[in-house]
């Protein structure tokens, strides 16, 4: 989720979208926690498994995607924070007032 977040992608493939891919997303949520599970050992297949974890995933998949939605910006928006913050110390470089040579 957090990656997805950082990226933009569940800005353009998940909100404001329809149901359907809201489903694929699930399914997707699902499926990785199944191949998570299937490598520990445990006795369900990978299709037994994705089904199974299809009701858990669509419960928390949607509320973890708005909730890191909330709470951490994309990746751009700390590229133009750090710009921002460059174009500010110029402003006050040009901006210092300036002292009379003392000589």
């Amino acid at each position: 989720m957090l990656f997805c977040q950082l990226f933009a992608i569940t800005r353009y493939l998940y909100t404001g979208r329809g149901l359907i891919n809201r489903l694929l997303w699930f399914a997707l949520c699902a499926a990785l926690t199944s191949l998570g599970f299937l490598k520990t050992g445990h006795q369900f297949d990978f299709t037994t498994g994705t089904v199974l974890y299809l009701v858990p995933a669509s419960c928390l998949a949607g509320v973890c995607l708005e909730f890191t939605a909330h709470l951490l910006p994309e990746i751009w928006i700390l590229r133009k924070l750090r710009d921002l913050r460059q174009f500010i110390k110029l402003a006050r470089i040009r901006n210092a007032p300036r002292q009379p040579n003392r000589q």
